[in-house]
């Protein structure tokens, strides 16, 4: 992990222009201290895009894609409870994790083709309903899962994302309350592993104060 950022270092990255304006408008440079300031701020969306991008190999890459995935697999399988394609996705991206051989990569391909199906058509037939397009935000983030262990890198990144806005499309339904705190909720245990990947010690009661209090927007 790099230990300190730079403007042009987030510019490298295609980090959005708001984002490199704050950043160069405070003096704080270490990476660690850059992430906890983040999460103090409530910017959880930042601290996780960072992550993503901070993780010096495939392997921690792929294992957050992963983990991330699992965390919405329950919205999917609640709506869907007969489809098991994005948990298959899932598992061969775990098997391809720790056996990449041209088997098994073939296997993650072909779950995650299966995976995107399956949300391509949960969003086609409601697409303004919540449990519909958060459970496709589920299956698009098991495919992601399966994309990141059986190819490019960037791919983890979109596991982590998509599955973190999963929750999100609750905030067009009734129960928006319920759900936007499940996703903060959420969230902060996706960071907190993130981070204990990249080998960061987290503030702890920082980030529970965050998760009971329910006041992180993102």
């Amino acid at each position: 992990m790099r230990k300190t950022l730079s403007v042009k270092y987030l510019k490298s990255i295609y980090a959005c222009s708001s984002a490199i304006d704050e950043f160069a408008a405070q003096p704080e440079r270490d990476t660690k201290k850059i992430l906890y300031l983040m999460i103090e701020q409530e910017k959880l969306g930042w601290t996780n895009w960072l992550i993503c991008r901070l993780f010096p190999t495939r392997k921690t890459k792929v294992q957050y894609a992963i983990f991330a995935a699992r965390q919405v697999l329950d919205i999917w399988e609640a709506k869907y409870p007969n489809d098991k394609r994005p948990r298959l996705a899932i598992e061969a991206a775990e098997v391809c994790l720790k056996s990449p051989t041209t088997k098994n990569k073939s296997g993650c391909s072909a779950a995650y083709s299966a995976a995107y199906s399956a949300a391509s058509a949960a969003y086609s037939a409601a697409r303004a309903a919540y449990s519909a397009a958060s459970a496709a935000s589920a299956a698009y983030s098991a495919a992601s899962a399966a994309s990141a262990a059986r190819a490019a890198d960037s791919s983890a990144d979109s596991a982590a994302e998509s599955a973190c806005s999963a929750a999100r499309a609750a905030r067009a339904d009734s129960a928006a309350r319920a759900a936007s705190a499940a996703y903060k909720k959420m969230q902060l245990k996706i960071i907190r592993y993130g981070l204990k990947l990249l080998g960061i010690k987290y503030k702890k009661r920082k980030l529970d104060e965050l998760e009971v209090a329910g006041v992180v927007e993102i």
